[in-house]
């Protein structure tokens, strides 16, 4: 404000704070001389006596002093909330996804992932899967290294429970949509940026451009970890600027094609994914344009997710099987049984047993600024894996090798004894329709049937 001398707001507060200590120490003083009799007691204290009304300029001029202080107050606020925001990657507007969205973001991914498998992918209930030949079970094996034991198909499955046996090829799909998603978006987080124009109408996996910026990026991260980190981030929000933020209107439109060339790039992925040998040949004979929109949109999906979690300060890693225990664990801090084992509490009796695939990955985040000295790798979800228990749950459905009813053999017992009833059933309501037996009236017997004798 003009015509006021600049103050500093902590230095005010600490002259006020001086200066209240200062008159009660007096007060205390003085207080003690009363008692003592060295002051007549009849005098009054500085406080007591009535002060002046100060005038009305005095007034204004206490009341700018309040507001430029209270000015001063508001912009540090402000910019310890902008230091925030940075760390976690937000400039001028609220990032895509928050840091605390990650787990369930991408957790919904993976989901939507094990839907498509489920609606596309080939299931058997032959723990051999002879659907596939020996060269097709080798190529399908090697092109998971790093997510399953590099170990023989079928000896392999064998170890596995039942009911994972039972929907395998899916879920060895959903690990190769799941691998080929983190080496296409996550490895290099520029994998979309082109500046002439040519990466579009290429088979290319990564434009130019975008190779040079990851290679001058993990150069930033050899000099400074959390500068680089940060270069990233912004780097990335300048790319894909598509609304206007809450003080400035960017402009657009380098943002909306970057947004299409990723959606292209995303379909035109899928379709390769679709005429690799390895992962067909676990995929339904089924109309090749509905899975290619299908898994097309699976793949843009991930794009975008990996996309969103490249805006903030901390940047997502991941461990595969070489990187985590080979034995399981039930109370371990990296790895989890899958779902798919069905054990719930009884988990703790695949302690010690080997770990044979990884269905998610160990996900952790890290590169933020570590300001208050918190651990530099922060986990966001637990690797799900499969674990060596032929045996399974106990009654397990799908223990045979042949198809089978739901429950166990004496269900097909009783389901026989069901459908005889249904029919029986089925037999007097078309009599009835047809009026030939008539149901007894309300109150009245039937003919033949037992009366009650009274005593």
């Amino acid at each position: 404000m003009e015509g006021l001398p600049q103050i500093d707001a902590r230095e005010w507060y600490r002259i006020q704070k001086e200066e209240k200590r200062t008159k009660e120490e007096a007060k205390r003083i003085r207080n003690i001389k009363k008692a003592n009799g060295e002051i007549p007691w009849w005098e009054e204290d500085e406080e007591d006596t009535v002060k002046p009304t100060p005038t009305f300029e005095q007034q204004q001029k206490c009341i700018e002093e309040l507001k430029h202080a209270l000015d001063i107050c508001r912009m540090e606020v402000n910019s310890l909330r902008n230091d925030r925001q940075y760390m976690d990657g937000n400039y001028d507007r609220g990032p895509e996804i928050r840091l605390s969205q990650w787990e369930d973001e991408i957790n919904n991914q993976v989901w939507m992932c094990r839907n498509w498998i489920l609606s596309h992918c080939i299931r058997t209930r032959r723990s051999k899967c002879e659907i596939l030949s020996q060269e097709q079970k080798k190529v399908v094996i090697a092109s998971l290294e790093g997510w399953i034991v590099q170990d023989d198909f079928d000896t392999t499955v064998s170890r596995l429970p039942p009911n994972i046996r039972y929907n395998i090829l899916g879920n060895l799909a959903s690990m190769m949509i799941l691998k080929d998603c983190l080496r296409l978006f996550w490895s290099n987080p520029f994998w979309y940026l082109d500046v002439d124009g040519e990466f579009s109408n290429s088979e290319d996996v990564e434009a130019p451009f975008g190779t040079h910026l990851n290679t001058l990026y993990k150069e930033f991260l050899k000099a400074d970890v959390q500068l680089a980190h940060h270069w990233r981030a912004q780097t990335t929000c300048l790319a894909n600027v598509r609304h206007n933020g809450l003080f400035t209107r960017p402009d657009p439109a380098f943002g909306i094609a970057n947004e299409a060339l990723q959606r292209a790039k995303a379909y035109r992925f899928a379709a390769a994914k679709l005429e690799d040998k390895a992962f067909r040949c676990l995929v339904k004979d089924e109309d090749e344009d509905e899975l290619k929109c299908t898994l097309g949109d699976v793949y843009f999906r991930m794009a975008k997710l990996a996309r969103g979690l490249s805006m903030s300060q901390p940047f997502m890693e991941w461990r595969l099987l070489d990187k985590i225990p080979a034995e399981f664990e039930l109370r371990s801090k990296v790895v989890q049984a899958a779902r798919n084992h069905w054990l719930g509490e009884r988990e703790s009796r695949l302690n010690g047993h080997k770990v044979l695939a990884i269905l998610q990955p160990y996900f952790y985040r890290s590169g933020g600024w570590d300001r208050d000295g918190g651990p530099k790798e922060i986990i966001i979800h637990k690797a799900h894996v499969f674990v060596e228990d032929p045996v399974g749950v106990d009654g397990d459905a799908y223990s045979s090798d042949e198809d089978a009813f739901p429950v166990g053999s004496s269900d097909e017992d009783s389901f026989q004894a069901k459908k005889k009833r249904k029919t029986k059933k089925v037999k007097i309501e078309k009599k009835m329709e047809a009026g030939t037996q008539k149901p007894a009236p309300k109150g009245k017997a039937k003919k033949g049937a037992k009366k009650r004798v009274s005593k």
